[in-house]
């Protein structure tokens, strides 16, 4: 997907899936987050899933540290995205659920200067990004959202015990006791806030997602 020319200091907007997500439900995914950016074109960066049992199993294995292919996928993407992302302007990243894992593992490969052009959004991610290298950060997280506090209960601790912005909580409307889809009312309308803010900051629509 080829980012179009556009105003301001942003340089593009790329999201990654969660678990269970085929080629189509990742598809989807992006064309919401270009929806709620004023129809921006979007990288999405799909994370094949091979069943359950797998998706956790590679979560096990990247929260212990080892590089699996989806960890050097995304590490790579990103290198050569922000490669082209001239200095002072940043890509804006998008992480649902085990997308927060990959990439935790993935941005130990990233330079100073690199994480300096990123703006990091998570929602119901099992990893808390809030590493200060990165332009900006900030982890959405729903208080029926079980995914976060399980995968990493101490991150969103800490994270609200520092009150620094960069770990956030949802409260859903109405009663749920699983709150953890990404197109579900409680991330899907943060998602929305946060898209008119991007309008409003490079003052401009942009053309629909390429794939």
């Amino acid at each position: 997907m080829n980012q179009g020319n556009r105003d301001g200091n942003k340089n593009g907007i790329a999201v990654i899936n969660g678990v269970l997500n085929p080629e189509e439900a990742a598809k989807k995914m992006g064309e919401n987050v270009s929806n709620a950016h004023g129809n921006a074109q979007v990288d999405v960066i799909h994370l094949q899933s091979y069943g359950f049992v797998s998706d956790i199993l590679e979560c096990a294995l990247a929260m212990c540290g080892f590089e699996t292919n989806k960890v050097r996928f995304v590490r790579d993407f990103l290198k050569a995205k922000l490669a082209d992302t001239p200095v002072g302007e940043t890509y804006k990243l998008i992480l649902h659920s085990k997308a927060g894992i990959v990439f935790g593992l993935a941005q130990k490969f990233l330079t100073n200067g690199e994480k300096a052009k990123l703006d990091i959004e998570t929602y119901g991610a099992a990893k808390m990004i809030t590493d200060k290298s990165f332009h900006s950060t900030v982890n959405y997280v729903s208080t029926m959202d079980p995914v976060p506090f399980i995968g990493d209960s101490i991150g969103v601790m800490s994270g609200l015990k520092r009150n620094d912005g960069t770990v956030k909580l949802l409260s859903p409307e109405g009663f749920t006791l699983f709150d953890h889809g990404f197109a579900g009312s409680t991330y899907s309308g943060q998602l929305k806030i946060n898209g008119d803010n991007y309008i409003d900051s490079t003052g401009a629509n942009y053309a629909s997602v390429h794939r």
